[in-house]
């Protein structure tokens, strides 16, 4: 193992060893270093020393005259004076550079490589092509993408076309180009007693003067310099091949840039598979793409994911567990080698924290970034963000063109790695105060836009909501329950159930010393959405809870109607458990508060109590035991009902969204009562109102309603009319596992009416196993003894039977 020692060791070793009795009372020159040339080689073998940045072909002469002149020196057995000269005698203490007879050069540095690369060959081909028309590169990319490999990778490849190649890393310190020149290492350059500023002015005379032949690598410019005009000084006066690493994207000329993005994921596997050294089985590759994606292709984070699961013997699975529960620092400490400088014992989160350190940002950068952390992984509109918060977006510009953030060109997205916006949120830990600056501004924007706002703009306040309700404890800590409410109420109306659901919880947490009215309308939302979720029971004890706080208000009319609207809402969802007689009491009860003469209610609540009375008849007629006579009966009674409340509605202008749930229900009567070509119509109405009300329709639940209702006329029309239906079915279908998911009970219905057009087109296999996949949705979602448990069940037997 060669042992490596300093410079100043070096010169003593060489002193007392080499030179402690050689005769150099006239000087050290070329004859010197030719005696000694053998002896310095062997005793360096011998040793097993190699000074710190020598490489193979440093044991030359010119190597060796420049430690002659370094042990003098240190000895002072002679001056720099002393040994520097020139044919016309005598030189200026300012020019003397260069030892006798040797003119300086660039230290032809053996740049390390990587035994093996993966994938960029097009990249490296990219590098050539500028660098043969600008003399530069820059790669540019966030921290640990692998850009530094990739700029040795380019000095291994083109080696042949350069004499002299050196990397020389960025003073990052102290921000400046002139000081990482002073770092550049020459040959024969003596320069001790000479100033900075002339020492600098000497190496860039040198470096101007030479040609394409010379490759410098200037690694980890990761801060703007305070001195860029030096270096475009340098660019356009030599003919030097220059590449620069770097995470900025804004300070060098775009053309000479080239972005460096993670591998392709086929190579990201290879990679991974290089630094894991145990076979992978076939079912464990997706898990190991899950990883990758995870990770976002992080170069060096796959390296360190692959050796902490050799080393710790961690699964693929566990890993994945370990990732996605942000376990980061959990993960047992492995060697990792980093630009092939040091290796250390690291741990994920440490690596990190070393790759992305923090204490360098400024207090403004430092809080922009905090904010940028509380952004989903997926990130959101850059527009949208900078419009929330347009104190900080200079920051934020800063933080892109340092590659701490990243700007989705392709998505518009601004957003953190999601590696990086973990360590943020574990090192900063955003404070109360931090979240509702940004939710503060999130409620003023929504109040100001409104109904203006898109649609991408309201999945990205879901997507902050979302992500902020992360943080442990905020919610409960900071926000108050007016704005809470707000935002529960936004998701509820833009479809998001499940963060409505989590959002109305904490409301009702926060509330207790609120107000009764305000508790009654915190459970009364809870009822909604529980309801949506088809948690019915949940949605019993919220509207129980709505009941019993009304009960504490004082009596009067307010009292009366909001208790109304609750029988109402708890005669649906007793409707939906298949309760049918508990809901007709509340729907009782309801109507008889809502038709007392001092009441006065609002005409649109009276229109929904008698729409929901409608369903319930129309249930209770869907039961397989009733006599066809009382069947027609209770349909007939739905169908009044749905034309009583459609009538009130389009009387009082009521909302284009509730006629419309009113047409789309009498046509459901119509349809059940064989009247196919009315229902078609007043299906049609609806979907078409659903249509002109919303600009999502592809993530609107209530045309997805609609849609498979119409199917099912056409299906009954008969056969000419069946490809046309199946197109509605699957529509409706995409709409409802997009908005709902796949388990949600309201899929059910349009796998059913899917199953439905197999059999009525012969094929009995797949209408088995659509009636199959509705059966099991309901059986996990609903009671057993539920009537439409009951019904997709008796389909199943029926189907089964066909083909037996």
């Amino acid at each position: 193992m060669r042992i490596n020692i300093s410079e100043g060791e070096f010169c003593e070793r060489l002193f007392s060893v080499i030179f402690k009795d050689c005769d150099i009372e006239h000087g050290a020159n070329a004859a010197i270093a030719d005696a000694k040339f053998q002896e310095i080689k062997e005793y360096l073998q011998r040793n097993e020393l190699t000074f710190i940045g020598q490489d193979d072909s440093a044991d030359c002469k010119s190597f060796v005259v420049r430690m002659i002149y370094e042990a003098m020196r240190r000895h002072k057995l002679h001056t720099a004076s002393d040994i520097v000269t020139s044919n016309s005698g005598e030189t200026p203490r300012s020019e003397q550079l260069s030892v006798q007879g040797v003119s300086p050069i660039l230290h032809n540095q053996k740049i390390f490589c990587p035994s093996k690369f993966y994938g960029r060959k097009n990249t490296i081909e990219e590098m050539h092509d500028k660098l043969c028309s600008y003399n530069l590169v820059i790669l540019s990319g966030i921290g640990g993408i692998g850009k530094t490999y990739l700029s040795r990778q380019y000095a291994h490849i083109y080696s042949d076309e350069y004499k002299f190649k050196q990397v020389v890393t960025y003073d990052k310190a102290a921000s400046s180009f002139k000081k990482t020149i002073l770092a550049i290492s020459f040959d024969n350059l003596f320069e001790q007693e000479i100033s900075d500023d002339g020492r600098f002015e000497k190496r860039m005379s040198l470096l101007k003067k030479m040609g394409k032949d010379t490759l410098l690598i200037i690694d980890n410019v990761d801060s703007t310099p305070e001195d860029l005009y030096l270096f475009d000084d340098l660019c356009k006066n030599s003919d030097i091949h220059i590449i620069i690493t770097t995470r900025l994207t804004d300070c060098f000329p775009p053309d000479q840039t080239i972005k460096v993005r993670p591998l392709p994921v086929d190579v990201q596997i290879e990679f991974f598979k290089a630094h894991y050294h145990d076979n992978i089985a076939d079912e464990e590759l997706p898990i190991i793409k899950q990883i990758l994606s995870c990770i976002e292709g992080h170069t060096l984070l796959i390296e360190l994911v692959a050796k902490s699961m050799h080393a710790t013997a961690l699964s693929p699975s566990q890993m994945l567990d370990y990732l996605t529960e942000k376990k980061y620092n959990e993960l047992e400490p492995v060697y990792i080698n980093k630009d092939n400088l040091s290796s250390e014992k690291k741990s994920m989160y440490d690596f990190v924290k070393l790759l992305f350190d923090i204490g360098y940002l400024t207090d403004n950068l430092k809080e922009a970034l905090l904010y940028l952390s509380l952004l989903p992984n997926e990130g959101v509109n850059r527009r949208f963000f900078y419009n929330l918060m347009p104190k900080y977006r200079s920051d934020f510009n800063d933080l892109i063109s340092n590659s701490w953030a990243i700007d989705d060109t392709n998505e518009n997205k601004l957003r953190l790695h999601p590696v990086i916006r973990d360590m943020v949120r574990k090192e900063m830990r955003p404070s109360s105060e931090n979240c509702n600056t940004v939710l503060s501004n999130l409620h003023s924007h929504m109040q100001t836009y409104g109904d203006n706002l898109s649609i991408n703009d309201k999945k990205d306040i879901c997507s902050i909501l979302k992500s902020i309700e992360e943080i442990d404890g905020f919610y409960a800590n900071c926000l108050n329950v007016a704005m809470l409410a707000y935002f529960a109420n936004f998701c509820f109306e833009a479809n998001n159930f499940e963060l409505a659901l989590s959002l109305y919880q904490k409301a009702a947490v926060i509330a207790v010393d609120s107000p009764i009215q305000t508790q009654t309308d915190i459970y009364i939302k809870l009822g909604d959405v529980y309801k949506r979720l088809a948690l019915l029971k949940d949605s019993i004890d919220s509207y129980t809870h709505a009941l019993e706080n009304n009960e504490q208000l004082q009596n009067g009319t307010e009292k009366n109607l909001i208790k109304a609207y609750i029988c109402g809402q708890l005669s649906d969802t007793y409707r939906k458990n298949s309760d049918y007689d508990k809901a007709l009491e509340f729907s009782d009860t309801a109507l008889k508060i809502y038709n007392a003469p001092d009441n006065n209610p609002e005409q649109k609540n009276l229109a929904e109590i008698y729409n929901r009375r409608g369903i319930i008849y129309l249930n209770m007629a869907s039961r397989k035991d009733l006599p066809d006579s009382n069947k027609e009966k209770l349909l007939y009674e739905a169908l009044s009902c749905y034309q009583t409340g459609l009538k009130i509605r389009e009387e009082c202008h009521d909302t284009d969204r509730q006629i419309a749930y009113s047409y789309h229900n009498v046509g459901t009567a119509y349809n059940k009562l064989g009247h196919y070509d009315l229902a078609l119509e007043n299906h049609k109405k609806a979907l078409d109102i659903r249509k002109s009300i919303t600009n999502d329709k592809e993530n609107d639940v209530d045309i997805a309603s609609s849609l498979v209702w119409v199917g099912n006329d056409l299906l009954a029309k008969g056969e000419p009319f069946w490809d046309m239906a199946k197109t509605y079915f699957d529509e409706s279908l995409a709409v409802r596992e997009s908005v709902l998911g796949k388990s949600h009970p309201e899929v059910a219905w349009s796998l059913i009416s899917i199953s439905d057009w197999y059999e009525k087109k012969g094929d009995i296999a797949n209408a088995l196993v659509f009636a199959e996949r509705a059966l099991k949705i309901r059986e996990n979602a609903l009671p057993a003894s539920h009537n439409y448990v009951q019904q997709a069940k008796n389909r199943v037997t029926v189907l089964r039977n066909k083909i037996a």
